[in-house]
């Protein structure tokens, strides 16, 4: 067995999902599962040796995902990525990938077992957090309301500020 080492931990409503990577003569090679090179590994998970590939391992919806933990190695590797596919869409979620990916993140890798590790590619969802209007965002709804005629007070009511 050689030495597994998280990638990439990504968390999500129903749990997390992993991309493993195993160096070997100067290049990695990625799995979702933990590689095992064992001659009785009969049921070998699919391995990639690019980035690229990697990253379609992960699913569509990756960068949707709250990072856990990203490996120092591919931080810049992932924030690059994750830029592309959020785009000026999402800046939330690239703040997260942002942070999981500066200097100052924990490089700490989280524990893993030998055992093979199976992950859904259906989390399709968000954290409750992110699905609240930011202060801006308030203050235009409510602007609007305004324009509409809706007293201060009544636009206050239906478009109440975030929770601290």
């Amino acid at each position: 067995m050689r030495d597994n080492e998280v990638i990439v931990k990504l968390l999500g409503e129903g749990g997390s999902k992993a991309l493993y990577g195993v160096r070997e003569q100067g290049r990695w090679l990625y799995s979702r599962q933990i590689i095992d090179t064992s001659p009785s590994g009969d049921d070998q998970p699919e391995i990639v040796e690019s980035f690229s590939d990697a990253l379609r391992l992960l699913g569509r919806v990756w960068a949707k995902l709250r990072p856990g933990y990203v490996h120092p190695a591919f931080r810049d590797s992932f924030l690059a990525a994750a830029a592309d596919l959020l785009g000026r869409e999402d800046p939330t979620q690239l703040a997260h990938w942002r942070k999981a990916c500066t200097p100052a993140a924990s490089t700490e890798e989280p524990r893993i077992t030998q055992q093979l590790v199976h992950a859904s590619d259906s989390w399709l969802y968000a954290e409750v957090d992110d699905l609240e209007p930011s202060e801006t965002e308030v203050e235009k709804l409510r602007a609007r309301l305004r324009s509409l005629g809706a007293s201060a007070e009544v636009a206050e009511r239906m478009v109440p500020g975030r929770e601290k």
